[in-house]
């Protein structure tokens, strides 16, 4: 039994493990002159789990479903209701009064006059309890003016003091989310802007501007995440005022490699947080020991 449970147990992990080691997969396209101009598409083990715009097979099966609902909902409202039985018509005050008897409507009479006495008693009471609260108010004397509060402290000392709590940590989360940032991997990436102006002169200045800035801009790109470029091309008509871009290419996180980065963070931080508070700690002992022999 004891050999079973552990062959289960590792299973259970090396599953897991197989798991998270699959990379998340999402592919994407962006056509200017198309008419679907963008389009996203998310994986991960075989299973779509985002697709804009829609194929048409996930758009046939959501019309079913939505046809089922409606199916139900046309044969709830067509069910029967029970009907209900009419309750029959109420007396007037009036025939209530002639179906009394004599005596029957002295006590009646005698019981109205009761609560309507009652009721005088308690307006008479509240008028007195109003009028009683307002010469209070009158009678009051004026409270002692209250010192005034110290200021605030200024927005600059509010940064300074968040900063400096925040400070200690601010290393460690650059260098996460730099790495974060680095496993994100862009493969088969392919860029085509075609640039033009019907002016040869505007066309061949902008095309030197569009280099020097898209190159750098890929650049830097390069330097944040790891991307592997299969075709780039950047080119200028000189005849037709355009601008046309395509993009595509696929994206791959491991979930894997994000986990164990986010809790290496979390245990680094955890580390940082206890050395400031023994810190703290020790910086208080010292203050009210200087205090003492001050004393």
């Amino acid at each position: 039994m004891a050999i079973l449970a552990l062959c289960i147990i590792i299973g259970i992990i090396v599953v897991i493990y197989a798991l998270l080691r699959f990379s998340v997969r999402i592919s994407y396209s962006f056509e200017s002159t198309a008419k679907n101009k963008a389009s996203v598409i998310v994986k991960y083990f075989f299973f779509t789990l985002y697709e804009n715009p829609e194929s048409e097979k996930r758009k046939k099966a959501k019309a079913k479903k939505l046809a089922k609902k409606e199916k139900k909902v046309t044969k709830k409202k067509t069910s029967k209701k029970p009907v209900k039985k009419k309750e029959p018509p109420k007396k007037d005050i009036i025939d209530e009064i002639n179906d009394f008897s004599e005596e029957e409507t002295e006590q009646k009479i005698i019981e109205l006059e009761k609560e309507i006495s009652e009721q005088k008693e308690l307006y008479n009471e509240s008028v007195k309890k109003a009028s009683i609260k307002e010469r209070k108010k009158t009678n009051k004397t004026p409270k002692p003016k209250k010192s005034k509060k110290p200021k605030k402290q200024g927005k600059l000392s509010q940064i300074k003091e968040k900063w400096n709590m925040i400070k200690p940590y601010a290393p460690l989360t650059w260098k996460t989310l730099r790495r974060l940032l680095k496993k994100i991997r862009f493969y088969n990436t392919e860029i085509d802007i075609m640039l033009g102006n019907e002016d040869p002169y505007k066309a061949a200045v902008n095309y030197g501007y569009a280099n020097m800035a898209f190159y750098q801009s890929l650049a830097f790109l390069c330097m944040i995440f790891s991307i592997k470029i299969k075709s780039c091309d950047l080119n200028t008509e000189f005849t037709e005022k355009k601008l046309e871009v395509k993009l595509s290419g696929n994206v791959y996180i491991r979930v894997s490699t994000i986990l164990g980065i986010l809790l290496c963070y979390g245990a680094k931080m955890l580390k940082i947080y206890l050395s400031e508070r023994s810190k703290n700690s020790t910086d208080k002992k010292q203050d009210k020991e200087l205090l003492k022999n001050e004393q």
